[in-house]
């Protein structure tokens, strides 16, 4: 299972890494076209705040906590660690589970709803921001399944630590 999710993970932070590369495209011909030629590229602000930067966030939620390169909190991690050893990683997967199966459960409940309704937003040109749901609830479903797989085995991802990974 951990091969599957970790394709899929690698899948999914391809996809950011082109999301990444088309926001910085859009974003300099944005500028460009506004400063040199008076004439920006219409809808930008909409495509990189509703689609590129939801992508870049979600897609790379799973992979990132799996690396342990995630944004945390160090203040008191050292002693938990020193006080559960082994159990550390299946101890934080138990806290956070719970509350990213909720997450995930409520996210795809939202994209499906705002499909259904194919939900629009108005700017400079209308965005079907339905499609950035979908990113939000893949997100957390491959978070919520990494966590479920460290509640199960955690020796595994203990094991890829950043110093250890290329």
């Amino acid at each position: 299972m951990r091969k599957i999710l970790s394709l899929f993970e690698k899948g999914l932070m391809a996809i950011a890494t082109l999301a990444l590369v088309a926001m910085m495209v859009t974003t300099s011909v944005d500028a460009i076209g506004r400063y040199i030629f008076n004439s920006p590229l219409r809808g930008n602000l909409e495509l990189t705040g509703l689609y590129f930067m939801v992508i870049l966030v979600f897609a790379t939620l799973s992979q990132n906590y799996a690396r342990n390169v995630h944004v945390r909190l160090d203040v008191f991690s050292h002693l938990l660690k020193d006080r559960l050893g082994r159990n550390y990683t299946r101890a934080i997967a138990l806290i956070c589970l719970p509350v990213f199966a909720y997450f995930a459960w409520y996210a795809v409940h939202e994209a499906l709803d705002k499909f259904i309704v194919r939900e629009t937003r108005m700017g400079a040109i209308p965005f079907p921001i339905y499609l950035s749901y979908v990113w939000v609830a893949l997100g957390a479903v491959t978070l919520t399944l990494r966590f479920a797989l460290d509640v199960i085995s955690p020796e595994d991802n203990e094991a890829q630590s950043p110093e250890t990974l290329p």
